[in-house]
């Protein structure tokens, strides 16, 4: 019996003898010997001790499982039972076999042993494993809800396009500023008058569903629909961009629109920027809103207006002037009132010299030293005066001037309003007077008296015309 031969029917004896299982495979073969020894002793050189198998067992996929013999594999009579892979089979070796069917069969590349699982399997898997997924579409479908979030806050939305249509540059300027000739958004914007109705209207056959046409505004049906819009085609709104009805925004960045107004269906006009109104009847509705620059007409149609040195206009406006004949007193005015502007029946205007609060005053010709004509006005005012007449008394040598100062007859502060009237005497008996208008009033100081003073203590006199004004 050769090796093979031998290896062959060990495995058939454990193959249909399962009791011979328990025992170890050593002691197995070394019976095989033996009995192979007294049944044949022509092979009893053959027989030998076989030392315990070295098997490893890998599993690198899903394929059953090879055996591989590591050491301790010499066949039968010497020869190798395994070599380098892809050398040539050995003429004699021992070989791994199985039933199939009934049938013995040799473990091969063709014929893998079958491994029957027995308990728990671990398998370990050093490294990350990679997957590959062939036949993956590009283009995924997703169902249900898909929820956009904003990456940051707060969410700043920029306007750059209405219809299609790019914004301009300066779609969005400051309060009272034009945008320039670029595409901004567009309003229906008109001004109406109120239409009262009065009474009931009946309409009949009227369908119950109604098509809608122009524009739809889509209110908000819960929070938190909110939109905070601070920009329009990149330019920031600014802080007062929104603010109170009446209430004028600061000089801040605002949407711009085009807006038109209309009086009904008729736009209005304007001449350099101005708006056209034109009241064809009635009366100008009353208000306390003031009115810009408004260009009045006269009866006649002209303008009654110029320029100064300007060519005199067709019409113009009368001063409204009262024309007093010589003799004619005019009609006194109630203090406080209005009162027209006296002229001559030529049209010339009466002036007179200072204001209505005027004052004379005199000193008798029997005063020797500095005295007071006019006290002290209030405090702000000035004594103006207009006019004086001096008087030296006596024959001797005197000169007068008129003063100003404080306390008793202007000793405070005494300072001289005039130049000094010198006279230096008379034989003939009598007073000696010098006599002057002032068409430029006298100014003294503000809350000072106004005095008569003689340069030697004899007699003298003065009289004095003037008013009081600040």
């Amino acid at each position: 019996m050769t090796d093979a031969e031998k290896h062959d029917w060990a495995m058939f004896n454990v193959e249909h003898h399962p009791e011979l299982r328990r025992f170890p495979l050593r002691l197995v073969l070394e019976v095989a010997c033996v009995l192979a020894f007294v049944l044949i002793a022509a092979i009893a050189s053959h027989c030998q001790t076989i030392t315990p198998t070295t098997v490893r067992v890998t599993n690198p996929s899903s394929s059953p499982v090879n055996v591989t013999c590591i050491s301790g594999c010499a066949g039968g009579g010497g020869n190798a039972a395994a070599g380098p892979t892809g050398s040539p089979v050995p003429a004699s070796a021992d070989y791994t076999g199985y039933n199939s069917a009934g049938s013995l069969v040799g473990v091969s590349t063709a014929n893998p042993l079958p491994v029957v699982q027995q308990g728990t399997v671990t398998v370990s898997i050093s490294g990350i494993p990679s997957v590959s997924v062939s036949n993956f579409p590009v283009t995924q479908p997703v169902s249900g809800t898909v929820t956009a979030n904003q990456g940051g806050a707060p969410w700043a939305q920029n306007l750059t396009q209405v219809a299609g249509t790019s914004l301009g540059a300066t779609a969005i300027v400051n309060y009272g500023s034009t945008p320039a000739a670029v595409a901004v958004p567009a309003v229906n914007a008109f001004v109406t008058n109120t239409v009262g109705v009065s009474g009931a209207i009946s309409v009949s056959n009227f369908p119950a569903t109604q098509p809608v046409s122009g524009t739809v505004t889509a209110n908000q049906g819960g929070a938190p629909w909110a939109q905070n819009l601070t920009q329009v085609a990149g330019t920031a709104l600014g802080a007062t961009a929104v603010t109170n009805f009446g209430t004028s925004p600061a000089a801040a960045a605002v949407p711009g629109v085009n807006a038109s107004l209309f009086s009904g269906t008729t736009a209005l006009t304007n001449t350099a920027g101005a708006i056209n109104v034109n009241y064809s009847s009635g009366s100008i509705p009353t208000g306390g809103n003031t009115i810009g620059k408004v260009d009045v007409l006269g009866n006649a149609g002209a303008v009654f207006d110029a320029a100064n040195n300007a060519a005199l206009p067709a019409n113009v406006l009368m001063p409204g002037v009262a024309s007093l004949s010589q003799g004619t007193q005019p009609t006194a005015v109630t203090s406080g009132n209005t009162a027209r502007v006296l002229a001559t029946v030529e049209g010339v205007l009466f002036v007179q010299q200072g204001n209505s609060n005027r004052f004379s005053c005199f000193v008798p010709v029997t005063a020797t030293v500095t005295t007071q004509c006019q006290a002290a006005p209030g405090a702000g005012l000035r004594a103006y005066v207009t006019s004086a007449t001096v008087t030296d008394a006596v024959t001797t040598a005197q000169s007068i001037d008129i003063v100003f100062g404080t306390g008793s007859n202007c000793a405070t502060g005494t300072t001289a309003l005039t130049a000094k009237w010198e006279f230096i005497g008379a034989t003939e008996t009598g007073s000696l007077n010098a006599s002057t208008s002032f068409p430029t009033p006298l100014v003294p100081t503000a809350a000072n008296a106004i005095c008569c003073r003689p340069g030697s203590a004899t007699a003298f006199g003065c009289t004095l015309t003037g008013f009081i004004a600040p």
